[in-house]
């Protein structure tokens, strides 16, 4: 009974075979299934593996024009013919079908399904029907948020730091914990190039420090430092040496 609280397993031995419905939450917590015999003793019992399991949706990306999902089912769609996978949403979308060419296979396991992302909008489940087994209802992903860029607060004045100390140096902003890395741009390094410098972050992100390198603020003037922050961007700070 696919797609529902409960499933039914059969084991066939030597003599009449076994039947039983067993909630999905237990097929969650063990992977097969024990059988044993009344008046035979604990010891007479039988098991088998199971595997049951419903096909998963991801949303891979999507533009204003179309959504793309990423169909997937570990026990496999079968063969490459016509109707082994139908979606049912603002149309029926058949699989390996040259007519509609919307659901595409991607292996025996995985589809790929493209449909307009003001259709989406408009529907919250979508109905996976595989051969002629009882549909799934499953919930469409909904979009996850952008994570948040690393951002100083505009307002505060630059950092100064005493000349031939380290500090630490401070600042504030936000999301500030997806730094990943800070490095010294350097003058008076060959072709500019970036030092490591030690860093943490606290305050629920709200607050950056860091460590300066031996000898970076010999010299009195202006430092620059370069942070890494998602999607290989970079924050670039200033610091004052006085």
């Amino acid at each position: 009974m696919q797609g529902r609280d409960t499933h039914r397993v059969a084991h066939s031995g030597s003599s009449d075979p076994v039947e039983a419905w067993v909630t999905a939450n237990a097929f969650a917590k063990s992977p097969s299934v024990s059988f044993r015999v009344p008046f035979c003793g604990f010891e007479f019992q039988t098991s088998q593996p199971l595997n049951v399991s419903e096909p998963t949706v991801v949303r891979m990306g999507a533009d204003q024009a179309e959504t793309v999902f990423r169909i997937f089912y570990p026990q496999g769609f079968g063969g490459g013919t016509t109707g082994a996978l139908t979606i049912e949403l603002d149309q029926t979308y058949v699989a390996d079908d040259p007519a509609s060419p919307f659901l595409t296979r991607m292996s025996d396991t995985e589809f790929r399904l493209r449909v307009p992302t003001e259709v989406v909008s408009q529907y919250q489940n979508m109905v996976v029907r595989i051969g002629t087994a009882e549909p799934y209802l499953l919930a469409i992903p909904g979009v996850e948020p952008a994570p948040a860029k690393p951002a100083i607060d505009a307002a505060a004045r630059p950092p100064v730091v005493t000349q031939g100390e380290r500090g630490p140096i401070e600042w504030c902003g936000s999301a500030l914990d997806a730094i990943t890395s800070v490095s010294l741009i350097s003058p008076l390094a060959p072709a500019a190039v970036p030092i490591p410098q030690q860093f943490t972050t606290y305050a629920g992100g709200t607050r950056l420090l860091v460590y300066l390198s031996d000898g970076s603020t010999a010299a009195e003037g202006q430092l620059t430092l370069e942070c890494t922050i998602p999607a290989q961007d970079k924050l670039s700070l200033q610091v004052f040496v006085a």
